[in-house]
């Protein structure tokens, strides 16, 4: 946590009071699918992106 920002009441609350036997975390996963008529290198293309 080099930045320096602090976390919101609600995710100090969660870090509290997270144990082995009391995960607090939540996770999720997305599945898309690029049009049919798609073009190019998608992951390039994302690559791109997020490198700007």
């Amino acid at each position: 946590m080099g930045d320096g920002k602090k976390l919101s009441s609600l995710d100090a609350s969660f870090l509290y009071l997270e144990t082995p036997e009391m995960p607090m975390h939540v996770g999720s996963m997305a599945i898309f699918r690029l049009p049919d008529d798609f073009e190019g290198d998608f992951f390039e293309g994302f690559k791109a992106m997020i490198a700007s």
